[in-house]
């Protein structure tokens, strides 16, 4: 029976043990969420201002009157382009700036709109740029368009027209040579940049209007004049002004901006773009997880090895105070004089030799039923009756209780109107 109480009690104190665990858990989890969550709207917030601060720091360079764009502000403002990805639009779809695109966002061109260049043409730009421009289309075995080469060449005086539409077609014809279609696809792996002159431009744009490769800047893809079909454009200004972007390549992501650029009588005319990846953010937002996690799983390894350690300590003590021994479970209770010991059920509570509490459990033991007066028991230890005399009758008592209240819930003596006695309910399990 004593060894089944023990293990129900185990049960019980392991079950407390695993609801503490489980709430400090639980606290871990809420605390992890809301410390996430601050961090996540701060991050964003000053993600945000960023791109918003450099949006209206281009909006506010670019000036636009009587259909002209003067992009002089902007070219000097040494905030943008920067760390950011800038595109600059027209509301006809005109590439002002396309600053290191993101790939899969705005970074097309319009096939239908270089096909015009196939004839070399001066094109004067809405930026007071003056090319000259030239394209040859890309066909299938079926003759049919599915692509275009388009290349250009800066600011041409009039007298050096022939010789550079010359150079234009030559250099257009050496690419396309170099061009592979496989089952309908461009391939333009062949291409050498070096195959052109570091100031001729040139794209290759398939007939979904992907620009498959350009000899532009490393990081602009707008050296050359170019077009964006214009429903991109108003789908951005109808849409919501701030976003997040993935990457086509790498599936990195980018908040990002719009503004709307106005002219004079506050018409659209155009737009700007700002993007920013968010991998900084969310590098600090995972650092903070694996941090967090560390600690605190360590702190609640800590907590619950000293909490089961408390527990194994304590066991022995709180299971036969609190659970195993009440009048119940207790079979037999008797004084053994020789061994100088209580003896209760299996339990064996020494008692020093020749001390009170000896004389006291021999005395009340030796005579269970009788109420002993302080004087009697004190002539028992060999005692005056002083003025203190009931203290040390008390004390001994006192003490033997707190023996055995370790192993059982009664008090083995008890007292009342000064006198002494072996508690009553316990006069049945005498052995």
């Amino acid at each position: 029976m004593l060894k089944t109480m023990k293990f129900v009690t185990r049960a019980r104190q392991i079950g407390n043990y695993r609801r503490v665990v489980l709430v400090l858990f639980g606290w871990y989890v809420a605390q992890l969420v809301v410390g996430l969550v601050i961090i996540h709207l701060l991050s964003g917030s000053i993600l945000k201002t960023m791109i918003t601060n450099a949006a209206t720091n281009v909006q506010q360079d670019l000036v636009y009157k009587d259909g002209t764009w003067d992009t002089s502000k902007y070219d000097a403002d040494p905030e943008v382009p920067g760390q950011f990805r800038v595109y600059v639009v027209t509301k006809d779809g005109f590439v002002i700036d396309r600053w290191r695109p993101i790939p899969g966002y705005l970074d097309t061109s319009n096939l239908k709109q270089l096909l015009v260049y196939q004839t070399p043409q001066t094109v004067h730009t809405v930026t007071n740029q003056n090319w000259r421009v030239y394209s040859q289309a890309i066909t299938n075995s079926q003759h049919t368009t599915i692509g275009a080469v388009a290349i250009g060449s800066y600011d041409v005086a009039d007298d050096r027209l022939e010789n550079t539409d010359q150079d234009l077609i030559s250099t257009a014809q050496r690419l396309v040579a170099k061009i592979k279609v496989h089952d309908g696809a461009i391939d333009v792996s062949a291409i050498n940049f070096h195959d052109v002159a570091f100031d001729t431009p040139f794209q290759v744009v398939d007939q979904y209007n992907r620009i498959l490769i350009k000899s532009d800047s490393s990081n602009s893809l707008d050296t050359l004049p170019d077009y964006i079909d214009a429903s991109y454009i108003r789908s951005q200004l109808l849409g919501p002004t701030l976003h997040t972007i993935k990457s086509s390549q790498t599936n990195e992501r980018f908040l990002v901006t719009s503004l709307p650029l106005r002219d004079s009588f506050n018409n659209p005319v155009g737009m700007v773009i700002i993007g920013k990846t968010t991998a900084p953010f969310i590098n600090i937002e995972k650092g903070y997880i694996w941090f967090d996690s560390l600690a605190s799983l360590a702190i609640l390894l800590v907590f619950a090895g000293l909490l089961f350690s408390w527990g194994k300590t304590d066991f022995d003590t709180a299971a036969k105070k609190h659970h195993l021994l009440n009048q119940k479970y207790i079979s037999s209770i008797s004084f053994d004089k020789a061994a100088s010991a209580l003896l209760i059920n299996d339990h064996k509570i020494a008692i020093s030799f020749a001390t009170n509490q000896y004389y006291m459990c021999q005395a009340l033991f030796g005579s269970p039923k009788k109420k002993w007066e302080i004087d009697e028991l004190l002539e028992k230890f060999g005692d005056d009756d002083s003025i203190d005399g009931w203290r040390k009758v008390y004390d001994a008592m006192n003490s033997i209780n707190k023996k055995t209240s370790a192993y059982m819930k009664e008090k083995v003596f008890v007292t009342n109107n000064r006198t002494y006695q072996l508690n009553p309910e316990l006069l049945k399990k005498l052995k």
